[in-house]
């Protein structure tokens, strides 16, 4: 068995670089790779608006409730299934007490879930909170 050990010494500052080419795809391989795919996706996500294209992660705040969850909204087709599940989340489901869904959309303005349709409130939201309505008889 024969052990080979191959040193070579450079002139110019930094590390010793080897680059080899693929010769099927023409892909240079070598120094950076990961550096370079990280800046990629991360200038491709912050394109979608400073989440994945696919992801719908939202932050949401409850009323009274100190801790701030997030809920992925790919998992709820409806204002209602959304309402029911934010109050399971918090485990607030007071007696007599209504909670309305106010969202905040692109342009920073706060507004109630329900006042949009669904598909409007999906392409628009960036936060969400769950407010008190008041007393229901």
């Amino acid at each position: 068995m024969e052990l080979q050990l191959e040193l070579s010494l450079s002139t110019r500052p930094g590390p010793n670089v080897s680059l080899a080419c693929n010769s099927k795809d023409g892909y240079v391989v070598g120094w950076p790779p990961v550096r370079w795919w990280r800046k990629q996706l991360w200038h491709r996500n912050r394109r979608g608006g400073g989440r994945a294209a696919n992801s719908l992660y939202v932050k949401v705040k409850m009323e009274g409730v100190g801790i701030t969850r997030k809920i992925d909204l790919r998992l709820h087709r409806s204002h209602r299934s959304l309402a029911n599940s934010l109050i399971a989340l918090f485990q607030k489901g007071e007696e007599n007490v209504g909670y309305k869904v106010m969202y905040q959309n692109k342009e920073g303005e706060w507004l109630q879930a329900e006042d949009v349709t669904w598909e409007c409130f999906i392409k628009s939201v960036r936060r969400l909170k769950l407010e008190k309505n008041g007393i229901l008889s």
